[in-house]
């Protein structure tokens, strides 16, 4: 299997009573899976368009220049994202994949620019993701 939203909900799927998403049909799970696919269509394509703009632009000025638009576009989402988050966790009813997801995005700095990524920007998100490195099973991760 490959995408990380595809394995994180198999993983959901497959471990039901870990309660890694909200309860069927309740109006958290309906959020997390708007959030899941916001994440998945609004900053995951620009990821590769940022790591690798020559893939869609002559290299030089172009692809650098392709490469600060998409940066931007991560940046404006994970802002989006950050005005969600709850605290501590995405959702108010407590950890799930989302959380998962969310912290991979912030942790992924040459995608976001590293001054970006470590100016203080989205703290929530940032506070998120150190939460998620205490949990034991993710802590390895």
């Amino acid at each position: 299997m490959t995408e990380s939203l595809a394995i994180l909900l198999t993983i959901a799927d497959y471990f039901p009573n870990a309660h890694l998403l909200p309860a069927q049909a309740s109006a958290d799970r309906a959020k997390a899976y708007r959030w899941l696919a916001f994440m998945a269509s609004e900053i995951y394509p620009m990821v590769e368009i940022s790591d690798y703009p020559e893939r869609f632009a002559p290299e030089g000025d172009e692809a650098k220049a392709l490469r600060a638009k998409a940066r931007e576009r991560i940046r404006e989402r994970l802002l989006i994202v950050e005005r969600m988050i709850a605290g501590p966790w995405f959702l108010p009813s407590g950890f799930s994949i989302l959380d998962i997801y969310a912290a991979m995005f912030s942790r992924w700095r040459g995608s976001l620019g590293k001054e970006w990524a470590t100016g203080g920007h989205i703290p929530k998100l940032d506070a998120l993701s150190k939460a998620l490195s205490h949990r034991p099973a993710l802590a390895p991760v």
